[in-house]
Protein backbone atom coordinates (compact mmCIF):
# COMPACT_ATOMS: atom_id res chain seq x y z
CA UNK A 1 0.00 0.00 0.00
CA UNK A 2 2.84 2.22 0.70
CA UNK A 3 4.44 1.42 -2.47
CA UNK A 4 1.20 2.81 -4.75
CA UNK A 5 0.93 5.69 -2.64
CA UNK A 6 4.97 6.86 -2.99
CA UNK A 7 3.88 6.10 -6.73
CA UNK A 8 1.10 8.09 -6.84
CA UNK A 9 3.06 11.24 -5.16
CA UNK A 10 5.99 10.69 -7.68
CA UNK A 11 3.74 10.75 -10.70
CA UNK A 12 1.79 13.90 -9.43
CA UNK A 13 4.76 15.52 -8.58
CA UNK A 14 6.54 14.85 -11.90
CA UNK A 15 2.88 16.04 -13.69
CA UNK A 16 3.16 19.42 -11.81
CA UNK A 17 6.44 20.24 -12.56
CA UNK A 18 6.15 19.62 -16.02
CA UNK A 19 3.19 21.98 -16.21
CA UNK A 20 4.83 23.91 -14.32
CA UNK A 21 7.59 24.54 -16.81
CA UNK A 22 4.97 24.89 -19.81
CA UNK A 23 3.23 27.94 -18.16
CA UNK A 24 6.69 29.89 -17.86
CA UNK A 25 5.74 32.90 -15.64
CA UNK A 26 2.08 31.65 -14.63
CA UNK A 27 1.41 33.24 -11.25
CA UNK A 28 -0.93 30.10 -10.33
CA UNK A 29 1.27 27.54 -11.16
CA UNK A 30 2.75 25.58 -8.15
CA UNK A 31 6.35 26.46 -9.06
CA UNK A 32 5.74 30.41 -9.76
CA UNK A 33 2.93 30.82 -7.76
CA UNK A 34 2.54 34.74 -6.45
CA UNK A 35 -0.71 35.25 -4.62
CA UNK A 36 -1.35 38.56 -5.42
CA UNK A 37 -0.81 38.51 -9.19
CA UNK A 38 -2.81 34.65 -9.23
CA UNK A 39 -5.79 36.29 -7.73
CA UNK A 40 -5.33 38.85 -10.24
CA UNK A 41 -5.00 36.56 -12.76
CA UNK A 42 -8.54 34.46 -12.27
CA UNK A 43 -10.23 37.80 -12.43
CA UNK A 44 -8.76 39.02 -15.42
CA UNK A 45 -8.67 35.48 -17.47
CA UNK A 46 -4.71 36.25 -18.20
CA UNK A 47 -1.93 37.64 -16.95
CA UNK A 48 0.93 40.19 -17.75
CA UNK A 49 4.44 38.15 -18.99
CA UNK A 50 7.17 40.38 -20.14
CA UNK A 51 4.79 42.99 -21.18
CA UNK A 52 2.77 40.69 -23.23
CA UNK A 53 -0.63 39.64 -22.56
CA UNK A 54 -1.08 35.81 -21.75
CA UNK A 55 -4.73 34.91 -21.92
CA UNK A 56 -5.05 32.02 -19.90
CA UNK A 57 -8.44 29.74 -18.80
CA UNK A 58 -8.26 28.75 -15.08
CA UNK A 59 -10.91 25.76 -14.14
CA UNK A 60 -10.62 26.53 -10.24
CA UNK A 61 -10.87 28.71 -7.94
CA UNK A 62 -7.78 30.32 -6.16
CA UNK A 63 -7.99 27.63 -3.37
CA UNK A 64 -7.18 24.97 -6.00
CA UNK A 65 -3.87 26.70 -6.92
CA UNK A 66 -2.75 27.74 -3.49
CA UNK A 67 -3.26 24.15 -2.33
CA UNK A 68 -0.76 23.27 -5.20
CA UNK A 69 1.46 25.47 -4.78
CA UNK A 70 1.70 24.12 -0.65
CA UNK A 71 1.51 20.37 -2.02
CA UNK A 72 4.80 21.46 -3.78
CA UNK A 73 6.31 23.00 -1.41
CA UNK A 74 5.25 20.32 1.11
CA UNK A 75 7.07 17.99 -1.31
CA UNK A 76 10.51 20.18 -1.55
CA UNK A 77 9.99 21.78 -4.43
CA UNK A 78 11.49 25.00 -5.18
CA UNK A 79 9.43 28.24 -6.06
CA UNK A 80 10.07 31.42 -7.75
CA UNK A 81 7.35 33.82 -7.71
CA UNK A 82 6.30 35.30 -11.20
CA UNK A 83 6.70 38.57 -10.67
CA UNK A 84 3.57 41.12 -10.49
CA UNK A 85 4.18 42.14 -13.85
CA UNK A 86 1.27 45.10 -14.87
CA UNK A 87 3.08 46.66 -18.10
CA UNK A 88 0.96 45.17 -21.05
CA UNK A 89 -1.80 45.71 -22.89
CA UNK A 90 -4.95 43.48 -21.34
CA UNK A 91 -7.77 43.13 -24.33
CA UNK A 92 -10.62 45.39 -23.54
CA UNK A 93 -14.27 44.51 -24.59
CA UNK A 94 -17.29 46.83 -25.17
CA UNK A 95 -19.74 47.13 -22.47
CA UNK A 96 -23.57 47.61 -24.03
CA UNK A 97 -26.75 49.05 -22.39
CA UNK A 98 -27.40 45.46 -21.58
CA UNK A 99 -24.77 44.78 -19.56
CA UNK A 100 -23.30 42.34 -22.78
CA UNK A 101 -19.66 42.36 -23.76
CA UNK A 102 -18.90 42.08 -27.41
CA UNK A 103 -15.27 40.09 -27.47
CA UNK A 104 -14.88 40.57 -31.19
CA UNK A 105 -16.20 40.22 -34.96
CA UNK A 106 -17.94 42.77 -37.11
CA UNK A 107 -21.84 43.87 -38.20
CA UNK A 108 -24.27 41.07 -37.17
CA UNK A 109 -20.94 38.98 -35.75
CA UNK A 110 -20.02 41.04 -32.84
CA UNK A 111 -23.83 41.89 -32.50
CA UNK A 112 -24.60 38.18 -31.81
CA UNK A 113 -21.88 37.76 -29.22
CA UNK A 114 -23.76 40.10 -27.09
CA UNK A 115 -27.60 38.62 -27.91
CA UNK A 116 -28.61 41.78 -29.84
CA UNK A 117 -28.19 40.25 -33.59
CA UNK A 118 -30.77 42.22 -35.73
CA UNK A 119 -31.99 44.20 -32.60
Amino acid sequence: MKKSAAVTLTLVSAMGLAAGSQSGSDPCAGNSFNEQACRTALQDGGYCSTGRWIRSAYSYPYPYYYDQYQHLLLLGGAVTPAPSDTDCQRPRSVIFASGHAARGGFGATGAAHCGTAGA
